[in-house]
């Protein structure tokens, strides 16, 4: 067992990627949902709340401040993007740094439109118990699941 993502792209080269296991895709799934929550967008832009308090937060930044905000919110997807693509789409190189770090970059914006952009488009925002009923339930389980499942070699 490692936290080393080199070494997991690694194992990944060698064996194939991690969601194809049975044992890690709960863990897919639960960091599929969690990522949406991470980056702070709809559904789960709590801290915001741009209905009830004209933009939350932000309402008093304008120009190079607010821009620092919206870029700061944009390298959180890039950044959550690219580590779940990386822990279970990975390994599959081609060896060509070019046409690697492509691949990389569609598979980001793959996941992307599906975990965030996707969601935020069906979804209306949700009030903070039920994102707390939401994540100490369904993606805790699933992470739960799936430890247990890496466990005990399933």
């Amino acid at each position: 067992m490692t936290f080393s993502l080199s070494q997991i792209v690694e194992y990944q080269a060698q064996y194939g990627p991690l969601f194809t296991k049975l044992s890690i895709i709960p863990a897919f799934i639960a960091m599929l949902l969690v990522i949406p929550c991470k980056v702070g967008s709809l559904p789960f832009d709590i801290a915001e709340a741009e209905i009830e308090i004209c933009e939350g937060p932000l309402v008093e930044y304008s120009g190079a401040p607010l821009a620092i905000f919206k870029l700061n919110h944009a390298i959180k997807m890039l950044v959550m993007t690219s580590l779940f693509v990386t822990l279970f789409l990975s390994g599959s190189g081609t060896g060509i740094l070019a046409v690697d770090a492509i691949i990389q970059f569609v598979l980001m914006f793959i996941v992307m439109f599906f975990s965030i952009t996707l969601l935020k488009a069906i979804t209306a925002r949700l009030r903070v118990e039920q994102t707390l009923k939401f994540y100490w339930t369904y993606p805790t389980a699933l992470a739960i699941l799936s430890l247990i499942l890496v466990y005990f070699g399933l």
